[in-house]
Formats: structure tokens, C-alpha cells, sequence
């Protein structure tokens, strides 16, 4: 489901979705990929940027959303310790990386290098409050250092938006009400993209589990 190949699919979980990404330069291929997987009981959401950009960097990238994909249901643990592994001839990547258990109404994230991502809530008050990836230095393929994740409870109208180096990162300030996620994934895009990079903007917003 690399790039969204299932639109049908997605629209069945309880979690609106959008992406807007540009390669760097009108290339025909960027190096920033993503991916939206659902596994039993949850949700598998990874951004990756190869290192630099073109068809290298893409090659790396698209490796890393084929790990993931392949056991979408693993731990975090485990899904960055599989992509070091697959990447070791490749130039390498960044990537963040987090699941949502459906039931429990939870999420669990973790990034190595820079690849960004903030969790956006509002609270009875009207008064917005952002909780941010822990990026860890390193890089999938060559350097990984041990990886940090955070869990955090979710409540319906959460928005978590996920940005390569190719986003500026004051696109946070773009996160307000509830835009729907394409428009903001747009938005973000056309307002804080980078010329000089790929780049890549992926927003999730939380629903709630309707079956529980």
C-alpha cells in the first residue's frame, strides 16, 4: 500500500488520511516515501527520505515501506532493526514510524534522523497543544542508534502531521481547526516545501474506533 495504492481500504479505518509530495528539481522520482498499513487490531504509518535525492535515494526508500509492509503488525523495535537490515547496501534513509492500536486508543512513534512529526490536539478549552517525535541521530542501513519510543493516548480529532527535511519545519504553524487532512497536506506543501530538497507531507487525523 506504498503511496496509497487502496484508497478503499483506508476509508473503512477510523482515521482520515492525505499526503502532498514534490520531488526535488521536477525530478521524475523522489527519494520521500510513505506508507498507511493496516494490520489486524491496528495501523502501521511510515515516512521515509533517502539520503539525498533521485533514483538512489528512492531505491532505499521504496526497500524500507517494502520491510514494513511485509509485517506491518511488528513492534517498532523490531520494523527499524528489519529496514537496517534491508538497506545495508543501499545509501541509506531516515524514517519515522508509528503504530495505532485501534482499540486502545493509542499510538506509539519513534525516528531516526530527521524525518519530523507532531501530534496536534485542541483541547474543551479551544486552546492547541502539540507533542513532538523524538528524533534519535543515526541513519537506517549504516548508523542506527537504539531508537526511543513514546506513547501517547489518542482521542478523536487528533491530528499528527509527519514532514521529510524537504517541509520547513515551522509547518506546524499551518495546523489549525479542523482542516481536512488533504487540504492541510496541500496547504503545508505549497506554503513551507523546500525548492532545494524532496519533499514530503503526510497528515493523519484520529476518528476513534466506531466498533468499540
Amino acid at each position: 500500500m506504498g503511496e496509497i495504492d487502496s484508497v478503499a481500504s483506508l476509508e473503512r479505518l477510523p482515521l482520515q488520511f492525505g499526503f502532498a509530495t514534490r520531488p526535488y528539481g521536477g525530478a521524475a522520482v523522489s527519494g520521500d516515501h510513505h506508507t498507511v498499513c493496516p494490520f489486524p487490531g491496528g495501523i502501521l504509518i511510515v515516512v521515509v527520505d533517502g539520503l539525498g535525492h533521485g533514483e538512489e535515494a528512492a531505491v532505499a526508500a521504496r526497500l524500507a515501506i517494502a520491510t514494513a509492509e511485509a509485517s506491518p503488525g511488528q513492534s517498532l523495535n523490531q520494523l527499524f532493526t528489519q529496514c537496517n537490515g534491508a538497506l545495508s547496501a543501499t545509501r541509506g534513509a531516515v524514517m519515522s514510524a508509528m503504530t495505532i492500536d485501534i482499540r486502545a486508543q493509542t499510538m506509539v512513534w519513534a525516528a531516526i534522523g530527521n524525518v519530523d512529526a507532531a501530534l496536534f490536539r485542541v483541547d474543551a478549552e479551544g486552546r492547541r497543544k502539540r507533542h513532538s517525535i523524538v528524533m534519535i541521530g543515526g541513519v537506517i542501513g549504516s548508523r542506527m542508534l537504539n531508537i526511543r519510543p513514546t506513547t501517547l493516548a489518542i482521542v478523536p480529532g487528533d491530528t499528527i502531521v509527519f514532514a521529510t527535511d524537504g517541509i520547513r519545519d515551522d509547518f506546524g504553524d499551518m495546523v489549525a481547526g479542523q482542516t481536512a487532512p488533504q487540504l492541510l497536506a496541500n496547504e503545508i506543501l505549497a506554503r513551507c516545501g523546500k525548492t532545494t530538497d524532496d519533499a514530503l507531507v503526510v497528515v493523519a487525523r484520529w476518528i476513534g474506533d466506531t466498533h468499540s
